[in-house]
């Protein structure tokens, strides 16, 4: 669990990992220079279960702070690593559904699920679905969709290994990254479950960095493409100033349809997801496939 300046949301992450109905775990909460009270809430809380651990860190970003997780979990022997974001909340039977998941699917380096939203009083306002095949997760990523979601992802720790981890230049947008590269070698797997809820707030890293993530995600994309065309990657820099003008186009296209949607998660704006999918109809059409594959799953 990363955690930074999470106070207000952290006990009630924290309480929905000690409510699991799969018990052998461990939670490691690493603190990634937090300015406010996460670090006194959770040592409190690491106080009363033993299976917390508090460890802490200078102001890095999320990939630095999971590279240091898949550390810890590769020196104990710990097969499996779960993403836990610290203002989300993990539905009671993830860890169970998501392992069994994992034992019937051996080629799966990852494990996901469908996703509720929910706003900073635990109120669902939405929900993020993702496709249930490996050809259709991995189809989604490499095309800039969202085919697996970080935060309710159990990885195999010897497969994101395998793949280097985590990379230091992906500040933002750390996960397309990684995800491209799972998807080179590995299956990839969702849960058609609703197993996680993804809280949406003013100040979570998302929201905060819509611009830096979205330059990010499509740098990624770039290289992946190169890696697979055996090119060497552009530093990011320099993919910034040598993007074509559609490239330039469709990255402005994202911001702008990620922050209507962002702002239409308020009821009385609803009407603003129709003109952001009409922005970018390709998640709108993703979506509609989803659905379509969800009840045949059914």
């Amino acid at each position: 669990m990363p955690i930074y300046n999470a106070a207000p949301y952290l006990t009630r992450a924290v309480e929905s990992i000690r409510a699991q109905s799969f018990a052998d775990w461990q939670l490691l909460a690493i603190d990634d220079g937090s300015t406010d009270e996460s670090v006194k809430i959770m040592s409190h809380l690491a106080s009363a279960d033993y299976r917390l651990i508090v460890q802490q860190q200078a102001n890095a970003g999320p990939g630095q702070v999971m590279n240091r997780a898949l550390e810890h979990a590769r020196s104990g022997a710990i097969p499996f690593v779960a993403r836990m974001d610290a203002d989300d909340i993990s539905e009671p039977r993830r860890f169970e559904q998501q392992l069994a998941l994992l034992a019937r699917a051996s080629s799966a380096a990852a494990c996901g699920s469908n996703c509720l939203y929910i706003d900073e009083n635990d109120a669902t306002i939405g929900s993020s679905t993702v496709p249930l095949t490996p050809h259709r997760i991995r189809s989604e990523i490499r095309r800039g969709l969202r085919g697996i979601v970080q935060g309710a992802t159990m990885f195999r720790t010897e497969a994101v290994a395998a793949v280097g981890g985590y990379r230091a230049e992906f500040r933002f947008a750390e996960e397309v990254d990684l995800f491209l590269r799972l998807s080179d070698r590995f299956d990839l797997i969702n849960a058609p479950e609703f197993l996680y809820r993804i809280r949406l707030h003013s100040r979570s890293l998302g929201v905060a960095n819509i611009k830096l993530n979205t330059q990010h995600s499509f740098y990624a994309l770039d290289c992946a493409h190169r890696r697979r065309l055996g090119m060497s990657k552009r530093e990011f820099d320099v993919f910034l100033h040598e993007m074509d003008p559609w490239t330039r186009f469709r990255i402005a296209r994202e911001i702008a349809a990620v922050r209507l949607w962002r702002v239409s998660r308020s009821a009385p704006l609803r009407p603003l997801v129709a003109i952001s999918a009409l922005l970018d109809p390709k998640r709108a059409f993703a979506r509609v496939g989803r659905y379509v594959e969800r009840c045949l799953n059914l």
